[in-house]
């Protein structure tokens, strides 16, 4: 069982019992106080991600191996 889970439904994202309207489609950098979520590593990270869109970071998880 989680305490405290991050979902994204349709055009929504859910951080615990917080919900409001996703800025961007993959749910990739939403932020969420100083820090954004990364939906690849399902944790929230410092600054935002790099990679213009998910599946540029798919692409690069594919060629390296890892993020």
């Amino acid at each position: 069982m989680a305490l405290w889970k991050v979902e994204t439904q349709d055009e929504y994202i859910s951080f615990g019992d917080r919900r409001r309207r996703r800025l961007y489609a993959e749910a990739c950098n939403e932020p969420f106080k100083d820090f954004y979520w990364c939906p690849t590593r399902k944790w929230f990270m410092k600054s935002p991600c790099p990679f213009v869109c998910r599946l540029e970071c798919d692409n690069f998880k594919h060629m390296c191996g890892a993020i």
